[in-house]
């Protein structure tokens, strides 16, 4: 196992507005464009042929289909890869496929969020309390 996506095939769909002009050969054509990607890498659904690494064309007429399969494909091979050890630690700490919402106060309660108040006077004072050195940098950017 490399982190590479091996390869992908629908079983079945029921997408009752794909009927029309979009055949399930179309569906399946997208899915093996994720053939060879990285996991590990994000990926861009285009409307064009793509022009670099990490880009898939959409499903023409099927726009958001292509965003639904382009999630779910995602989804599926960084939940496995995660489980193997494949996204490395940092992967351990975001775990998108078990998100629930919440509300601002929620957030701010769990402490996933924080808050700190200045006054207009408080960045003055810390700036002057900053070696002569780094002030010289911050006049130079000015």
């Amino acid at each position: 196992m490399n982190g590479k996506i091996t390869g992908t095939l629908i079983i079945q769909h029921t997408e009752p507005i794909l009927t029309i002009g979009v055949m399930d050969q179309d569906l399946q054509d997208f899915t093996k464009q994720f053939a060879g990607l990285d996991i590990r890498q994000s990926v861009r659904i285009s409307r064009r042929a793509p022009v670099g690494p990490g880009e898939v064309v959409a499903v023409s007429g099927a726009s958001i289909s292509s965003v639904v399969l382009n999630d779910a494909i995602l989804r599926s091979a960084r939940a496995i890869g995660r489980d193997k050890g494949l996204l490395g630690a940092a992967s351990r700490l975001l775990d998108l496929e078990t998100f629930q919402p919440a509300t601002w106060q929620e957030l701010l309660s769990e402490g996933s969020l924080l808050s700190h108040w200045l006054s207009v006077g408080d960045p003055t004072i810390e700036i002057q309390d900053l070696p002569i050195e780094v002030l010289d940098l911050l006049d130079k950017d000015a």
